[in-house]
C-alpha cells in the first residue's frame, strides 16, 4: 500500500498496460474508488504524455469512455518516502469484467442477441465519440473493454461499456501523438492490415479492430484461436505476414457470424472488416449511424 498526493490510499494491483504502466485501485478520504495509472521510470517525456492522454477528452467526456482527471501525482511509500521515477493519473474505476471474458461464457449472437445489440452499440458509441473528438484508439481489443452486466435476464444500463486505455491514442489535431514516437499503435492480433504493412493508423483502421471486437463478442471466441496466435518468440515481421495470410484466408468474403444475429447487424460487422481500408466503412461515426439507421 502506498499514499498518491491528494489524499488518496492505494492498495491493490488491478492490471497491466503498456510501456511499463500498473493500473491499481485506491480511495480517497471520503472512501470513493478510483483507478490509478502509475508510470515508472517517468521523465519529461513521459509526463507530457500522460498529461496529453489525461486532457484529450476533458472538456467532451462519455459515459463509454473511462475518464481521467490530471493533474499528475506523485506517490509515497513506508515512512512519507516518494517513489522514485513514479508518476500516478488518477482515472474513474471501471467496474466489471473485461468484453473477452465475456465473451468467453457464450456466443452472444447465438443465446443473447437482444444484449448484444445493446452492448454493441455502446461500444461503437465510444468509439464514434472518439472520432467526432479526431482522436485515434489505436489499441482496440477485448481487454481494453469493460463490461458492467449481471447477464441474461439483466437489464443493460446505459453506461455498462467502457473504453479504457487511451495510452496509444493520437489526436488528429495538429498531429499530436500521445505514445513515444518508436510505439506499435496496437495489438497486432487486431490491427488492420494496412497497419500489419507498417502504413499509417487511421479512423478507419479503428474500425477494422473494432469489427473484429464486435465478432468475437458475438461469436464467443477470437477470430483466430488461440492455439493458432504466432508465439512471442516469433520474429515481429513474421508474425504480421502470418496474420496478414490469416486475414484474407478467413476474413475475406461475407462471415458467417452466429445463428440468432440480426442480418443488419452482420452486415454492418462485414462492412467493418473489408480488408482494404478504401472499400471499409470510414468511421465509426458512420458505424453508428447504421445502428441507429437499422
Amino acid at each position: 500500500m502506498f499514499d498518491v498526493e491528494g489524499g488518496y490510499r492505494v492498495s491493490e494491483p488491478i492490471g497491466k498496460g503498456n510501456q511499463a504502466v500498473a493500473v491499481f485501485k485506491g480511495t480517497d478520504a471520503a472512501g470513493r474508488e478510483w483507478a490509478f495509472k502509475m508510470v515508472q521510470g517517468a521523465n519529461g517525456e513521459t509526463r507530457e504524455r500522460l498529461e496529453r492522454e489525461a486532457s484529450l477528452l476533458q472538456e467532451r467526456p462519455h459515459p463509454n469512455v473511462i475518464r481521467s482527471y490530471p493533474p499528475l501525482a506523485r506517490g509515497f511509500g513506508e515512512g512519507g518516502k516518494e517513489l522514485r521515477d513514479a508518476l500516478f493519473l488518477r482515472m474513474d474505476l471501471a467496474n466489471g469484467r473485461e468484453l473477452g471474458e465475456l465473451s468467453a461464457h457464450g456466443a452472444l449472437g447465438s443465446n443473447q442477441p437482444a444484449s448484444l445489440v445493446v452492448l454493441a452499440r455502446q461500444l461503437v458509441a465510444a468509439v464514434a465519440h472518439l472520432h467526432a473528438c479526431d482522436v485515434l484508439h489505436r489499441d482496440l481489443k477485448p481487454s481494453n473493454v469493460m463490461v458492467s452486466w449481471a447477464g441474461p435476464g439483466t437489464a443493460v444500463e446505459p453506461d455498462a461499456v467502457k473504453l479504457i486505455d487511451l495510452g496509444l491514442a493520437k489526436s488528429l489535431q495538429g498531429g499530436v501523438d500521445v505514445t513515444a514516437t518508436n510505439a506499435t499503435p496496437g495489438t497486432p492480433l487486431y490491427m488492420a492490415p494496412e497497419l500489419l504493412e507498417d502504413r499509417e493508423a487511421t479512423k478507419t483502421s479503428d474500425v477494422f479492430a473494432l469489427g473484429l471486437v464486435l465478432l468475437e463478442l458475438a461469436r464467443g471466441a477470437p477470430w483466430v484461436p488461440p492455439e493458432e496466435w504466432p508465439s512471442q518468440s516469433t520474429k515481429v515481421e513474421e508474425a504480421r505476414r502470418r496474420l496478414l495470410k490469416l486475414q484474407k484466408e478467413r476474413l475475406g468474403g461475407k462471415l458467417p457470424i452466429a445463428g440468432d444475429m440480426p442480418n443488419w447487424l452482420q452486415g454492418v460487422v462485414n462492412r467493418c472488416l473489408v480488408l482494404s481500408p478504401r472499400g471499409r466503412i470510414a468511421d465509426a461515426e458512420a458505424v453508428l449511424e447504421a445502428f441507429d439507421t437499422a
